[in-house]
């Protein structure tokens, strides 16, 4: 998955919340606690590879 992508994901997905902390530390911990409320198992799974390339090309 591109950075493009992984992004419009994010925001489509998990809303304002984890838009403004996209890019931040706190990745993870905001996205878990949002994550609960996405029922749909495949969009769950795109979320978190998300979530995984952004988190990689933050740390780059």
């Amino acid at each position: 998955m591109k950075r493009e992508t992984a992004i419009k994901v994010i925001n489509r997905a998990l809303g304002p919340t984890l838009q403004r902390l996209a890019f931040g530390a706190n990745l993870y911990s905001v996205g878990a606690r949002e994550l609960f409320c996405v029922r749909d198992h495949e969009e769950r799974e795109r979320i978190l590879n998300a979530m995984e390339v952004l988190s990689k090309d933050t740390l780059e």
